[in-house]
C-alpha cells in the first residue's frame, strides 16, 4: 500500500472515531456519569488519540519530515514544529491521559479525565481534524 493511501485511510478511520467520540460528548449529561458511560467516552478518547497520533506520523512520513524514532512523543513534537498542531504541550498531557487509563483505572482519575477529554482533548483532536482536512483539500 501506498504512504499516501496509508495516511488518508488512517485519517478516514479518525475521523469516525472522533465523529462518534463528538456524538457522546454531546449527548452525555454534564456531571454525574455512570461508570459505564465514563468507561465508553475514555475508550472512544483512547481510539480516537491513537488514531490521531498514528494520521500525524503517517501524514509527516508522507511529507517528508524526518522523525528519528516515530512514538507517540516525537511525532507530537514533529507535529507541532511543522504546524500541523498548535498546543503541543497539550497534546502530550493527552498522551499521558491516554497511557494512564488503559494501564490503570481508578475512579478519581476517570473523573478528572473525562472533564478534560471533554474541556481540552476533544477541542485538540477536532483542531487536528481541520488540520489533516486543509491538507486532504491542498492535495497532500
Amino acid at each position: 500500500m501506498a504512504e499516501e493511501a496509508r495516511w488518508r485511510l488512517r485519517f478516514e478511520n479518525f475521523e469516525r472515531a472522533l465523529g462518534q467520540l463528538e456524538t457522546s460528548v454531546g449527548g452525555l449529561p454534564e456531571g454525574g456519569l455512570s461508570d459505564i458511560e465514563q468507561a465508553g467516552l475514555i475508550k472512544q478518547f483512547e481510539y480516537s488519540w491513537e488514531l490521531g497520533w498514528k494520521s500525524m506520523r503517517d501524514f509527516l512520513f508522507e511529507t517528508g519530515t524526518r522523525i528519528k524514532v516515530p512514538v507517540p512523543a516525537n511525532v507530537i513534537r514533529a507535529a507541532h514544529e511543522v504546524g500541523l498542531i498548535e498546543d503541543g504541550a497539550s497534546w502530550m498531557d493527552a498522551k499521558n491521559a491516554r497511557n494512564q487509563m488503559s494501564h490503570e483505572y481508578s475512579r478519581d482519575d476517570a473523573e478528572k479525565i473525562v472533564a478534560d477529554i471533554r474541556r481540552r482533548y476533544l477541542p485538540l483532536l477536532i483542531g487536528l481534524r481541520r488540520s489533516l482536512t486543509d491538507e486532504r483539500a491542498r492535495g497532500n
